[in-house]
């Protein structure tokens, strides 16, 4: 499952990898992300569901089941206007510290994922990726660190990676 696939390359060439035998999901808040994923998937022939929807909306019946779990939120710290937007600002703005949209999420990961299942966010420094460490091991994870660092422009990229334990 793909949470805020953005155009959907990433989501469609781990489908490639893995094969076409497994579920794909991707969600987002917002329509033209989810359009743009859809076609992305046709063009590189992998079957992804896509839902126009705010995180797990609509999702329960996945509960314990989701092996792999991706999360690109919006980490750039912005104004509060800025924030709950549709349109191309949901895609960047976090608001304060970058983080108001990664904390409505970190609290419901567990249920989603399975025991062993991983989940992986993308986070800026200005996020406090140690702290958001700290609160996922809080909740039944058990945290690999930043595995990943790579500068896209002006950004330093960091993914994190983190592994369900026990339940929260």
């Amino acid at each position: 499952m793909f949470m805020r696939p953005g155009s959907g390359c990433i989501i469609s060439f781990i489908a490639k990898l893995l094969g076409n035998e497994r579920l794909y999901l991707a969600n987002d808040l917002n329509i033209d992300a989810c359009l743009a994923t859809q076609v992305t998937a046709n063009v590189n022939n992998v079957a992804i569901e896509v839902v126009h929807t705010s995180f797990f909306e609509g999702m329960e019946r996945l509960h314990g089941k989701v092996d792999l779990l991706v999360f690109n939120p919006p980490y750039v710290p912005s104004e509060e206007e800025e924030l709950n937007r549709e349109d191309l600002y949901a895609a960047w703005a976090g608001g304060v510290d970058g983080r108001e949209v990664i904390d409505q999420l970190l609290p419901v990961v567990n249920p989603l994922l399975s025991i062993g299942g991983c989940f992986y966010m993308m986070v800026i420094l200005e996020n406090k990726p140690k702290e958001i460490q700290t609160i996922m091991e809080g909740f039944g994870f058990r945290s690999e660190g930043v595995i990943l660092k790579r500068r896209a422009f002006n950004e330093l990229l960091h993914v994190l990676k983190f592994v369900k334990v026990r339940e929260a």
